[in-house]
């Protein structure tokens, strides 16, 4: 009896039915709600360059000062998150840049007369996620500090900040003789490119379809 009683109290109990709570809808930001989007810039522009090269000729420092101007060609890629309100979240990109243009330069030693330089100088710089680096070249002519008048040439590579570089240049004279004073060869270098009149600039961009990735 005391189990049939019992039977019958859970049979007629009023059974609780908890509802799970709607699902909230995803967020504006939400990746699922996001569009990709590839955006290529592209531009031209006139620079100021400005640096500093040390090195060492005939048992003395050699410091370098040198001014120039350049026309640089930038082109800009990337792929970014774009969400529903229309502003870029974020993404990965690239940029590249050509230069070009002339370049003074001030040899000056620890003693005695100082001298100067003037070449043409080209200029490429990649900067990227993971950093950025540089290569140039010069050619040119130097009245060097010892009085003597050289053809000249130098290359270098740097770490790039895209607009500041600090890296290595070396400079050979072009004639093929000795060496003169005030011509140092290993120099350590910092280069500052600052933008001072912006020209013609072109964007283009598409949605990428997420099968594509």
């Amino acid at each position: 009896m005391h189990v049939l009683a019992l039977g019958t109290l859970l049979t007629l109990a009023p059974v609780a039915v908890v509802a799970s709570p709607p699902a909230s809808p995803r967020p504006a930001t939400s990746p699922v709600n996001a569009t990709l989007v590839a955006i290529q810039e592209t531009r031209t522009r006139d620079a100021l360059s400005v640096g500093l090269d040390v090195g060492r000729s005939g048992g003395q420092g050699i410091l370098a000062p040198s001014v120039g101007l350049l026309r640089l060609h930038e082109r800009s890629d990337g792929i970014f998150t774009r969400g529903p309100d229309g502003k870029i979240r974020g993404g990965l990109g690239a940029t590249v840049w050509l230069g070009y243009g002339g370049e003074f330069r001030l040899l000056a030693p620890q003693e005695g007369p100082v001298g100067g330089q003037v070449s043409a100088k080209g200029k490429v710089s990649v900067l990227g996620d993971a950093g950025g680096t540089s290569f140039e070249v010069a050619v040119g002519a130097a009245r060097l500090p010892g009085g003597s008048t050289r053809a000249t040439a130098s290359v270098g590579a740097a770490i790039s900040f895209l607009y500041a570089d600090i890296g290595y240049a070396y400079q050979i004279p072009l004639d093929g003789s000795t060496r003169p004073f005030g011509l140092t060869s290993h120099q350590f270098t910092l280069r500052l490119t600052l933008p001072i009149a912006n020209g013609r600039t072109e964007r283009t961009e598409h949605i990428v379809p997420r099968r594509a990735l």
